[in-house]
């Protein structure tokens, strides 16, 4: 028999500022069998958020408790569903593919399921080591999700096996494949891109969600704040992927001069479109050539392309990052200041990634390419 909501503490709740821009709502309270519960939610407004806290209240007032989750299924659908507006909308596609995997497979398994079981499930996926590692990620945060909330007494992914991640090194870039791409860089429509994502190791997605007033051509900077990413079918830009990814990068003069003409020849662009009846996007400082912000999947079939055609062979968009941080490292940037120009978020990252490159190959290309 349930006992009478007045007979229940009311529970801590309190409004906060969340990040620059948004309020977090909590409420947290014991309900009538001693465990402890959490209601969060992040918004827009301090009003917004105020509002959330009345429902939150309304709701332990109203005894809608929830049901407590008895299945491996049941239990990552809750953690998800707790975690709607605490996370990126790209992050949340990732989740939710992951607990799909989880529920198909593993969603009728009791809560005391044994790690041999997360090994087996894990091990037979037919999914890339990444995507692999993904999946054991959800189930482990579900299941630490449990343990907090008292809804499971252990968590049985800390006994599993760790995912073993495929790593495919970066290769240097030699000297006459450096001339090559600088070359075919210059003819490209999208040359200037390729060369900002070579000079300054930018990520694709946010060198794709740049914009022109991002770039002050008087103080030679660049800010990189927001990221252009594929979510599904759907394209959204959204904040840098970690908080030190958002930086404000020095442009060297001969990349600012690639910058102005490729400006230029989108401008014309933009006038043809115009003359056309086409309206585009200027705003930013890539677009396709009918006038509108580059597709994150399209923008690497481009560089496919383009390097095939330069004489190249196959490479990676992504490719141009390691080329960026191999042509700092062979200069002697010390390992902290190409963490910083590549926003990653320790310099520990920065170094387990590359430092196995050869950097005394290269220095000669960066002498040649960077010294006027």
């Amino acid at each position: 028999m349930k006992q009478p909501a007045t007979r229940r503490a009311r529970g801590m709740g309190s409004v906060k500022l969340y990040g620059p821009d948004n309020y977090r709502a909590v409420l947290r309270w014991t309900d009538e069998l001693g465990k402890s519960r959490t209601r969060t939610r992040i918004c827009r407004t301090k009003a917004e958020a105020e509002q959330a806290l009345r429902e939150f209240r309304a709701e332990q007032l109203g005894n809608l408790e929830r049901v407590r989750p008895s299945t491996v299924g049941a239990l990552v659908s809750e953690w998800l569903s707790s975690r709607n507006g605490e996370i990126s909308e790209a992050t949340l596609y990732q989740y939710k593919w992951a607990v799909e995997k989880i529920v198909k497979e593993l969603g009728s398994a009791r809560l005391d399921i044994r790690s041999s079981v997360i090994d087996t499930f894990i091990a037979e996926l037919d999914l890339a080591s990444r995507s692999k590692s993904l999946v054991k990620k959800v189930l482990d945060m579900s299941f630490g999700y449990g343990v907090t909330q008292r809804l499971t007494d252990n968590n049985p992914v800390h006994g599993a096996k760790p995912v073993r991640i495929e790593r495919t090194e970066p290769q240097a870039w030699t000297t006459d494949e450096l001339d090559t791409f600088l070359r075919a860089t210059e003819t490209n429509r999208l040359g200037g891109l390729w060369f900002l994502l070579g000079s300054l190791g930018l990520r694709r997605g946010e060198a794709l969600a740049l914009r022109w007033s991002d770039y002050d051509p008087d103080k030679l900077t660049l800010s990189i704040t927001k990221s252009r990413k594929k979510v599904g079918t759907s394209i959204i830009e959204s904040s840098t992927k970690t908080a030190r990814s958002v930086r404000t990068l020095p442009v060297p003069k001969a990349v600012a001069t690639v910058l102005e003409s490729h400006k230029a020849r989108q401008i014309q662009e933009v006038e043809y479109l115009l003359s056309l009846g086409i309206r585009a996007e200027s705003g930013y400082m890539f677009l396709s050539e009918y006038g509108k912000p580059l597709d994150p999947d399209n923008t690497s079939k481009a560089f496919k392309r383009f390097a095939r055609e330069a004489g190249l062979g196959d490479r990676h968009v992504h490719e141009l990052r390691h080329l960026s941080a191999s042509l700092l490292l062979a200069r002697g940037v010390p390992m902290a200041e190409i963490s910083r120009i590549l926003g990653h978020s320790s310099s520990r990252v920065t170094d387990e990634v590359y430092s196995h490159l050869s950097v005394e190959d290269l220095r000669p290309s960066l002498e040649r390419v960077w010294t006027s």
